[in-house]
């Protein structure tokens, strides 16, 4: 059991929506149907230890099922009135990252943020305007004055005359054209500890993430590109962040397929090796879930 909570009044019946991100309740003496969000769709919740059989009160660090107010359509109930019983808690458990090696497991990143980024070229391309944003046609004028006290223009300046002909004297910033993640590339590929690769992309947003891939130098013998493929293998066989490892790998091979396609000989044993790492992986995947697919069937038709 993950959670529960007492409700005034007696459900008489209960559905989950299918992406279990809504729970829709009918109640004994309401004609009215009750719509119930689940908050870890949203918000990081900490799993407690609970006791099923404990009548709503708190056995020690053990908490019972808080009494909830029911859902009303005037919006959210104020913060200042305690619906929910405060329940203190001296032991709260804390999830590890991964219960065991031999388990693939999940990030803990929202699923909005990989989905996201697979899906950003069609998020991008949905929210450009129809319509390019036009200058007006009366656009603001202005005349450049003198520096003396009577207000007079100035027009004996113009903008070729405030051009530096010094090349010292300007104040360009050169760029290096080597970003943050291709440099923690070129670190991990030394040392072979690829685990801050992900560390680092795990703290930026899709579209940054987009970018740092996109941004990565196919120059140098494609240095970046084969330390980043073996980063992915590497994650992958440490069964951890696999939906992840996934969504950074279809942007990588959507962004460089014209490259890979061009250097096949030379990216050929890496990409063979990182395949057959994603294959092992998804298959297992897929096994557990073509079996709790089955059992699930089978208690509904039994």
């Amino acid at each position: 059991m993950v959670d529960w909570f007492r409700v005034e009044s007696v459900p008489v019946s209960v559905a989950f929506s299918p992406m279990g991100d809504f729970l829709a309740t009918a109640h004994m003496d309401s004609v009215g149907i009750f719509l119930w969000a689940n908050r870890t769709q949203f918000a990081d919740i900490t799993l407690r230890q609970i006791n099923p059989h404990s009548d709503g009160s708190t056995d020690g660090s053990v908490a019972g099922a808080a009494l909830v107010a029911m859902p009303t359509t005037a919006g959210l109930v104020d913060e200042n009135e305690e619906t929910v019983e405060d329940v203190e808690m001296d032991a709260v458990y804390m999830a590890p990252e991964q219960l065991t090696d031999n388990m693939v497991t999940l990030s803990s990143q929202p699923k909005s943020k990989w989905q996201t980024l697979m899906n950003l070229a069609t998020i991008k391309k949905r929210n450009m305007p129809e319509k390019p944003a036009q200058v007006p046609e009366l656009a603001p004028f202005f005349l450049p004055t003198t520096m003396s006290v009577e207000h007079q223009f100035d027009f004996g300046t113009s903008d070729a005359a405030n051009i530096p002909t010094d090349p010292t004297s300007s104040k360009l910033i050169s760029v290096s054209s080597e970003s943050q993640l291709a440099r923690i590339l070129y670190n991990a590929h030394t040392s072979r500890v690829y685990a801050p690769v992900f560390e680092y992309l795990k703290t930026l947003n899709p579209s940054a993430i987009d970018v740092e891939i996109r941004s990565l130098p196919v120059d140098d013998q494609l240095k970046a590109l084969k330390a980043f493929v073996c980063a992915t293998t590497c994650q992958l066989k440490s069964k951890r962040d696999f939906e992840l490892a996934q969504a950074y790998l279809h942007v990588f091979i959507a962004v460089f397929t014209d490259i890979i396609k061009a250097n096949a000989r030379e990216l050929e044993p890496l990409l063979a090796e990182l395949r057959n790492e994603l294959k092992a992986q998804w298959d297992t995947v897929d096994n557990l879930i073509r079996y709790s697919a089955c059992m699930i069937e089978f208690m509904r038709t039994k």
